[in-house]
C-alpha cells in the first residue's frame, strides 16, 4: 500500500500515463534526472498504520488513504517534500556517525566532544491514553535532545519567503507537534526547554530570538515567541481526538475527516480529493484560495 508508481507530469511526452517505479528509472525520455527520481522513490517509505507525532499534525484523511490504497503522483509534485526537508536530517546523521575523517584531528575531536552533549535522531514510543482502560501505542522521531539543558531541539526548512510567516507567530502544528516529543520523553529524558530552528537558504530563524532581516532593502525585526510547553494534562487533552480518529480510522478502514490545514496548502498535491468534502467546500469554492491548483505551496515545512 502507498505510493507504488509515478504519474507522467504535464508537458511530458507521456503526460498522465501512470508507471511503476521500475519502468520510471528506465524511461528514455525522462520529465526529471533519474537521481531526483530515485531519491524520491527511496523517501517515500511504506509507513503502515503507526501513529506518530506528524501523523496528527497534517490531514488525517490524506494520511489514511495514503497509508492504505496503491496510488500514483507526479515526481514535480513530491521534489519539495522529498528533498527540501531532508537536507536537515542528512546533517544529522552526518554528525551522529562521528568519525570526521580528513578534518584536523583537533577539530574532529572538538566537533565530538559537543555532539557527546546531543542525542541525535531517535525514536521514543509510549502508549497514548484513548480512555481509562484502553491505549494506543504512538512514536516520535526527534531531531536533537541537549542533555546538558534539558533543551528538546526541533528543526525545519522553509523558503525565503517563510520568514513573513514566521513574523506572525508559531504555527499551532508545530506546537503540538515539538510538545508531543516533550510527552514522549517525559520518564526517559525530560525537556524544560524546546527551541525550533527554522532554515532557509540564507538564515536560520530560532524561537525566543530577536529576528532581524532585510526587506526591499529596509532592515525590518520582530519577536520569535518561545515554544508554549505544554502540561501533560493539556496536551492529551489537545491532541487525543485526532489520535482516536485515526487510529479508529484504520481499525475499521473507514477515512477520516479532512482538514487541508491553514490555507489550503495541503491540498496543493494531494492524490485524493476526488470526493473530498473539505476539498469542494473549502478550495474549490474559492473560500480558502483561487489558485486554479487548489493551494499555495507551504512556507515552512515539517520535517
Amino acid at each position: 500500500m502507498g505510493l507504488i508508481g509515478f504519474r507522467c507530469p504535464a508537458g511530458s511526452q507521456t503526460e498522465g500515463k501512470e508507471v511503476d517505479f521500475i519502468t520510471c528509472l528506465k524511461c528514455s525520455n525522462p520529465c526529471t534526472p533519474v537521481m531526483i527520481r530515485a531519491g524520491i522513490i527511496k523517501s517515500h517509505q511504506y509507513r503502515g498504520t503507526g501513529i506518530s507525532a506528524t501523523t496528527i499534525t497534517g490531514c488525517l484523511r490524506q494520511t489514511f488513504l495514503s497509508r492504505t490504497q496503491d496510488y500514483y503522483s507526479s515526481p514535480l509534485a513530491l521534489i519539495y517534500s522529498a528533498f527540501r526537508g531532508s537536507m536537515v536530517h542528512q546533517i544529522l546523521e552526518t554528525l551522529a556517525g562521528g568519525g570526521f575523517g580528513g578534518q584536523d584531528i583537533k577539530v574532529g575531536l572538538a566537533i565530538d566532544e559537543v555532539m557527546n552533549d546531543f542525542y541525535t535522531e531517535k525514536r521514543f514510543y509510549r502508549d497514548f491514553p484513548l480512555t481509562a482502560k484502553t491505549s494506543v501505542k504512538v512514536s516520535g522521531q526527534i531531531d536533537i535532545y541537549q542533555r546538558s539543558t534539558r533543551t528538546l531541539h526541533d528543526y525545519k526548512t522553509m523558503a525565503d519567503k517563510g520568514i513573513y510567516y514566521l513574523a506572525k507567530g508559531l504555527k499551532e502544528a508545530h506546537i503540538i507537534q515539538t510538545n508531543f516529543y516533550k510527552w514522549l520523553l517525559v520518564n526517559i529524558l525530560p525537556v524544560d526547554k524546546i527551541k525550533i530552528h527554522y532554515i532557509s537558504m540564507g538564515m536560520v530563524c530560532t524561537t525566543g530570538t530577536h529576528i532581524n532581516f532585510i526587506d526591499r532593502n529596509k532592515d525590518k525585526s520582530f519577536d520569535l515567541p518561545d515554544v508554549p510547553m505544554m502540561s501533560e494534562q493539556e496536551f492529551i487533552k489537545k491532541v487525543r481526538p485526532k489520535v482516536a480518529e485515526i487510529h479508529e480510522a484504520f481499525e475499521d478502514g473507514v477515512p477520516p475527516t479532512a482538514d487541508g490545514g491553514d490555507g489550503g496548502w495541503l491540498c496543493k498535491n494531494c492524490e485524493f480529493k476526488n470526493d473530498c468534502e473539505w476539498y469542494d467546500k473549502n478550495v474549490l469554492t474559492g473560500e480558502v484560495m483561487d489558485n486554479g491548483n487548489g493551494a499555495k505551496v507551504p512556507e515552512v515545512v515539517t520535517i
